[in-house]
């Protein structure tokens, strides 16, 4: 009797557990970030950075939401453009983005993705004499 007590325990245990869902990384960046941290090679991140907001909603759509501290004054709030991954998950796009004065894709090597942190970094090549080579390290966090 103990030993059909215990099956019987076992086997409600194991068909009342319900499997993990593995979302890919294309359902993991859906939702709202904000920067936890910026590494910049070139210079200390302005603070006008760490307060800016991106959602990426499906679809390919992409919201860049600017902080109340704005690093231009005519850089306005929920600017949209588009996002995109590719085939293996090791690269986003965004495009365009108000950061970028010309509005060129900017892509970015995706190091972590998680359902709650996002790692991205960008090599940015710059131009002679006034504009330096940056990279840029930023750590997300998942808001929503």
């Amino acid at each position: 009797m103990k030993h059909i007590s215990l099956t019987l325990i076992l086997f409600f245990c194991f068909i009342s557990c319900k499997k993990k869902e593995t979302l890919t990384p294309e359902e993991l960046i859906i939702g709202k970030w904000s920067i936890f941290s910026i590494t910049r090679s070139d210079m200390t991140t302005p603070t006008c950075e760490l307060d800016n907001r991106y959602e990426f909603k499906k679809g390919g759509v992409f919201v860049d939401s600017q902080g109340s501290n704005k690093c231009y004054s005519f850089f306005v709030s929920d600017v949209p453009g588009l996002w995109d991954m590719n085939d293996d998950y090791k690269k986003l796009t965004i495009a365009p983005s108000q950061t970028d004065v010309t509005n060129t894709p900017i892509v970015y090597d995706i190091l972590e993705l998680t359902s709650n942190q996002m790692t991205i970094k960008t090599d940015t090549v710059g131009g002679f004499p006034y504009i330096p080579n940056i990279q840029r390290n930023i750590v997300l966090r998942k808001i929503q």
